[in-house]
């Protein structure tokens, strides 16, 4: 609820900072790309005082939203003007002071823009653009009660429509879901409706979700939710998909791409999606199914993207002092730990926490004689370095795999028991069900509450079925595209009954990683799911890590600590991994992870985390509660 304590000269009351929220504040200003939302600890003596200059109806007013057209520009341009990707940015902040203060007044009339009025190059107020919001008191049962006309949803929506149109609209919204509420509900229905007539875009659906979420609220609170924090999230995370979520897609949707000679201000093409594509398989040259390992790859940016990404968390982690590594158990064909890189580079070997050769039970170095095993590592070092690494060798090489069922399922439990691995990644697989597998996976999942990541490749031939253990129900399988996205025509045939399947980057490896294993190993760096697996693995790692600091640079830290630790289960981190796939309409079971345009469409550490909280809040009101 918004503390309202002074008036302006015309009387509108005016939202002031309340300290007494838990020593931190809401504030919302303007950065490189526009507006975005934070929360910062405060430590001041006395309340944050700054003069209110504008309120966001007096902005509306002015023409400050108003598109360009040829009466505007006769008339004269007014002096402060939002383009449509600084007004996306605007809605997006607003979306989330919506999820926050969902028991609020959040019309134009009460959003106050605090501080200087000095102007950015493209018009816009400058660095000092603030929006203050205070909290009083808890949300009340009756803050829960969600019907057709509800005043916040219905003032949201129209404040969306001012924003994209720059004018107001004079429709009356009471503090009640009266009668009135109702009719004000029907008229902004028919205004969606005329426009969907032309248009279908982003923002428009936000618009529709605000005026429908009433509904998806209202069902979810009668699912669940026996205590006020519980309800307090569900109607959060219902605000975030049917609201929030469409507001961010819009903002991505309006962002100019780089590497244009020109781009426009004003309604700039859509972000291209990239097309999932299964390419027409090739049934030429191929062999009897068998066990085998998968491997790959060759050049492109997406390494460096995941490292961008990775450096990035531990930066954060640091910074936190967050110090718990995540580990990462590569049951392969070992590690050669003369491998000329690591004669050159001799820091990548201190990521190796501690190594297990079940070939041979009397070599305590379980060295890599076939190169497989050592792939997996580098691919695994280099998207994730701030990961230790377990290694177990489980096979001499590929011909030797097929007889060493009972290798994996020792090194299995190994990994999942003393070696604690919150993730243990498997870039094999064999053509039928092993009983000792499947048993060693389910008793490491029912010794761990859970709470371990199993990932192993799906296969490397279009004319099999999908491989096990990938198959196995607690294993999250992994199929290969390219650097585009595109699944590989090498993938086998899915036996998830329809279901989506997940592909990571399993082609398309930099020049400098292949021409390690040039000379040495030149057999293993071959495209497939092998790789995908490793990358797959390192994704999660560095998603674990992040999920570890995360609470700390978030408002709902408790909140936040209770559902990230979801994501340390395989159902958890598999509804992530969808979550970093970008939707493909033309091939919708296809979902290629792609973690950079998730990090950039999301850009910063609260957007992030409610898309997170988002895609595991199903899993988080299965799981048990503890303590």
């Amino acid at each position: 609820m918004l503390n309202v304590t002074e008036e302006t000269d015309d009387g509108t009351a005016v939202p002031t900072l309340d300290l007494r929220l838990a020593g931190e504040a809401l504030i919302l200003l303007v950065e490189q790309y526009g507006l975005f939302g934070a929360r910062a600890p405060l430590h001041l003596a006395q309340p944050y005082a700054a003069e209110p200059k504008e309120n966001l109806d007096k902005l509306i007013r002015s023409g400050a939203f108003k598109p360009l057209d040829l009466l505007t520009l006769t008339r004269g341009s007014p002096s402060i003007r939002y383009n449509t990707q600084e007004k996306r940015a605007l809605a997006v902040c607003l979306g989330y002071c919506l999820m926050d203060f969902f028991d609020a007044d959040l019309s134009s009339q009460r959003i106050y823009f605090l501080g200087s009025t000095k102007e950015s190059r493209s018009g816009t107020l400058k660095q000092t653009l603030y929006l203050s919001f205070a909290s009083n008191l808890p949300a009340t049962a009756e803050s829960h009660i969600f019907r057709i006309g509800h005043p916040t949803l219905l003032s949201f929506a129209k404040l969306l429509l001012e924003i994209e149109f720059g004018q107001s609209i004079d429709f009356c919204i009471t503090s009640n879901c009266d009668k009135t509420n109702r009719a004000t509900w029907a008229e902004l229905c028919d205004m969606v409706d005329q426009l969907e007539e032309e248009r279908n875009d982003s923002y428009l659906q936000a618009v529709r979700g605000c005026l429908m979420a009433h509904r998806q609220i209202s069902r979810a609170l009668r699912l669940g939710a026996a205590y006020e924090r519980d309800a307090e999230l569900t109607i959060r995370k219902e605000l975030y998909g049917e609201v929030v979520e469409k507001l961010e897609a819009a903002l991505a949707e309006s962002t100019p791409r780089t590497g244009n000679k020109r781009q426009r201000s004003e309604s700039p093409d859509p972000i291209p999606r990239t097309k999932l594509r299964l390419s027409k398989p090739n049934f030429q040259g191929q062999s009897e199914q068998e066990a085998s390992f998968h491997s790959a790859i060759a050049p492109k940016t997406w390494l460096r993207d995941l490292m961008t990404i990775s450096r990035q968390v531990e930066i954060k982690r640091r910074e936190w002092r967050v110090t718990a590594p995540i580990r990462v158990a590569i049951l392969d064909t070992g590690l050669d730990w003369d491998f000329p890189v690591f004669r050159k580079r001799t820091g990548l070997l201190k990521s190796i926490s501690d190594v297990k050769d079940f070939v041979t039970s009397s070599t305590p170095t379980a060295t890599d004689i076939f190169g497989h095993g050592t792939f997996m590592a580098r691919l695994i070092m280099e998207c994730a370095p701030g990961a230790e690494i377990l290694v177990a060798r489980v096979a001499e090489n590929t011909d030797k795999l097929k007889n060493s069922q009972a290798n994996v399922k020792e090194a299995i439990l190994w990994a999942g028991q003393a070696g604690r691995a919150d993730i243990i990644s498997m870039s094999f697989g064999f053509p039928r069900d092993d009983p000792g597998i499947r048993e060693a996976i389910e008793t490491v999942q029912k010794q761990r509450n859970e709470e371990v990541i199993f990932i192993a490749s799906a296969g490397n031939s279009s004319t099999d079925d999908e491989s096990f253990p990938a198959r196995h129900p607690s294993v999250i399988s992994v199929y290969a595209t390219n650097s585009h996205g595109t699944f590989l025509q090498s993938n086998p045939v899915s036996t998830s009954n329809g279901a989506d399947i997940l592909g990571a980057y399993g082609d398309d490896i930099p020049d400098a990683i292949r021409e390690e294993f040039r000379t040495t190993y030149p057999k293993v760096c071959q495209p497939g799911s092998s790789v995908a697996t490793a990358v797959m693995a390192g994704i999660s790692a560095t998603m674990l890590a992040y999920a570890d600091v995360l609470p700390s640079l978030v408002p709902f830290q408790r909140e936040a600590a209770a559902v990230l630790q979801c994501l340390r289960t395989t159902k958890g981190m598999e509804a992530l991994l969808f979550r970093l796939a970008p939707n493909d309409r033309d091939h919708p079971r296809l979902r290629a992870v792609n973690p950079m345009w998730f990090w950039k469409n999301r850009s910063d550490d609260t957007m992030r985390y409610n898309a997170i909280s988002e895609a595991l809040w199903d899993i988080h009101r299965r799981l048990p509660r503890r303590g």
